[in-house]
């Protein structure tokens, strides 16, 4: 059985509550699963996306990178229900500890 093609985002959300993270297309596996073998991190930094400007600058503390060039970045406007924050925050909870996400509040502008 797998994820209906045709589902709207909240059937999406409802249908990837029933998925273990193997049965999935990497890019709905969490990014926790990801990261890890045998249990343990393999990665020393996380670079999440919306922050990627600050997270390499940490990241060039310690290694002699070069700058990121300028990225021209379109974001998605969504407005959040209260299951559907509750829906990802059940099925990601070790990627939202482990980025420190906060979750949007139900009703607001999300632009990431």
């Amino acid at each position: 059985m797998g994820l209906n093609q045709n589902a709207t985002f909240d059937e999406l959300l409802e249908e990837l509550q029933h998925f273990a993270d193997y049965e999935l297309d990497c890019h709905l596996q969490s990014y926790t699963f990801l990261l890890k073998r045998n249990g343990k991190y393999v990665h020393d930094v996380l670079i999440r996306f919306e922050h990627v400007t600050e997270d390499w600058k940490k990241i060039q503390e310690v290694e002699d990178f070069p700058d990121l060039p300028h990225m021209r970045i379109s974001h998605r406007d969504h407005v959040w229900t209260e299951r559907q924050i509750e829906l990802v925050a059940k099925r990601y909870k070790d990627d939202v500890e482990f980025g420190n996400y906060t979750p949007p509040r139900p009703g607001t502008l999300d632009k990431r």
